[in-house]
């Protein structure tokens, strides 16, 4: 038998629709919203109304998650 998981473990895998974790933790759309919304920051949102998909943010080569980007042009020099 298949142990169930909870929305925290399997999005710290792979990225996820609603659908696809409501069927994989066994619980109802409103609980799945709530345990995403429980992660706060640490989700990241891809896409957009029903193909949405969710995912958990992890360290980039051990630094935090969350990075600044910046844009270089042609020369090297930030574009602002």
């Amino acid at each position: 038998m298949r142990t169930r998981r909870s929305v925290p473990e399997l999005l710290a895998r792979r990225m996820y629709t609603s659908a696809d974790l409501q069927a994989r933790v066994g619980k109802s759309q409103a609980r799945v919203s709530m345990a995403i919304i429980a992660l706060g920051d640490r989700v990241c949102k891809i896409g957009a109304a029903r193909s949405m998909r969710y995912a958990l943010a992890g360290p980039i080569l051990g630094a935090a998650a969350a990075q600044p980007l910046n844009c270089l042009g042609g020369e090297a020099h930030p574009v602002r």
